[in-house]
């Protein structure tokens, strides 16, 4: 237990003089824990784009079940947190800090990310606690109260709120040692790139359909697959803009044309549109 104490502390020392404070990043999911049997697909994808953002071979990766460990190794952490901000289906990420469980490294750590963080300013907080290792003497809501306590007594700006706090400070205690870390940052959310199957896009006389066009085909490895409605009225018809918007671009085009008949009055014009999407979709 000494050795691994001094290893955990061998971590928080200088690293090209600067002092680390945060081993590693939390990310989670959220709702793409959610999902049922293809969670894997989700999961695996949106890890492939947090590598691809990230970028840096020297960061490692610990899988952790509902959520992900990106192991700095002494690296710039907003630099990867630059790289989290542009991967979609990530609810939030926290930055965590990595002690012993020994209740004074805790405390001393504690409120050394608070003080880090805050930097003097007048805020309202809480302390909130986990036990993975059930076996720990202090359950969650004592190491709560005791650390909330410790930081009281030795700020001058913080209050406690435990319905609605400004910040909040959550440790975790596993089998192996302490993680505590701050506010959330939010993520983008959604579902990563890549995973929503195939799509088709319409494409006006306008300039928005277009640049709407060129972002898709910016996020997607194959050519965007467009379409538009073409009228006999040449007022109305704009399949030879689109056709050449498309053209211009390499995009696919199609120009969809047809005629039908209903009993009842056309009550909503995205009835056609549903129909043609439809008769497209069946031939794909």
């Amino acid at each position: 237990n000494i050795i691994k104490n001094q290893l955990i502390m061998i971590e928080y020392i200088c690293f090209k003089g600067v002092i680390l404070m945060y081993e590693r990043i939390l990310v989670r999911y959220g709702d793409l824990t959610l999902k049922g049997k293809n969670k894997r697909v989700f999961i695996e994808r949106v890890n492939n784009l947090i590598r691809n953002k990230v970028n840096n071979d020297n960061v490692k990766y610990e899988k952790n079940h509902d959520r992900l460990y990106i192991l700095l190794n002494g690296e710039d952490h907003n630099e990867v947190i630059k790289g989290l901000d542009r991967v979609s289906g990530l609810s939030s990420y926290s930055l965590v800090s990595k002690v012993s469980k020994d209740l004074e490294d805790i405390k001393i750590r504690a409120l050394e990310v608070v003080k880090s963080e805050l930097k003097g300013k007048m805020v309202t907080f809480k302390v909130e606690s986990k036990r993975s290792d059930k076996l720990y003497p202090i359950n969650s809501q004592e190491m709560a109260k005791i650390i909330a306590a410790h930081v009281l007594r030795n700020t001058d700006n913080l209050k406690v709120d435990v319905h609605n706090p400004e910040v909040c400070l959550t440790i975790e205690v596993r089998l192996d040692a302490a993680l505590l870390y701050f506010n959330k940052i939010k993520g983008m959310g959604g579902f990563p790139v890549g995973v929503a199957g195939k799509g088709l896009l319409m494409l006006s006389g306008g300039i928005d359909s277009s640049a709407v066009a060129m972002l898709a085909q910016a996020g997607s490895p194959d050519p965007v697959k467009t379409f538009t409605i073409g009228f006999e009225e040449t007022l109305f018809d704009e399949g030879k803009i689109a056709q050449e918007t498309a053209t211009s671009l390499d995009f696919v085009f199609s120009l969809m044309r047809h005629t039908w008949y209903l009993k009842k009055p056309l009550v909503h014009c995205s009835t056609k549109l549903k129909l043609l999407l439809n008769s497209s979709d069946q031939k794909e």
